[in-house]
């Protein structure tokens, strides 16, 4: 029984880790540019490291100054160096936003590809 039980256990968090690392390549996709200072929630949501409650901060954080460099993000609340250098290359605070990548075939984005 217990043999069981553990065979059971190994199966589960084996197929939990591989979904976690499916899930994280899925995420690390994206290769748009997201303005800092125009972005609305849902584009900012496409980069990985950056849900609901960081976009939130973003946008009041911008509300109140304007980025005036992609390094300003790191002055909003939970985003520090270790997750800056992960999206800072798709960040930008002049030009439009450009969503690619993972970004289109997110369900519900609003995506379109400009050809």
């Amino acid at each position: 029984m217990k043999r069981t039980t553990r065979f059971f256990a190994t199966l589960a968090a084996a197929a939990m880790l591989i979904a976690g690392i499916s899930t994280a390549q899925a995420a690390t996709n994206f290769d748009g540019v997201v303005n800092l200072n125009t972005a609305n929630a849902e584009q900012l949501e496409q980069i990985q490291g950056i849900g609901p409650s960081k976009a939130r901060a973003i946008m009041k954080h911008r509300s109140e100054t304007p980025f005036k460099s992609v390094e300003d993000v790191k002055l909003v609340k939970g985003i520090g160096n270790k997750l800056f250098a992960k999206i800072s290359s798709n960040l930008t605070v002049n030009g439009q936003t450009r969503l690619g990548g993972a970004a289109n075939t997110k369900p519900g984005s609003g995506a379109k590809v400009k050809k």
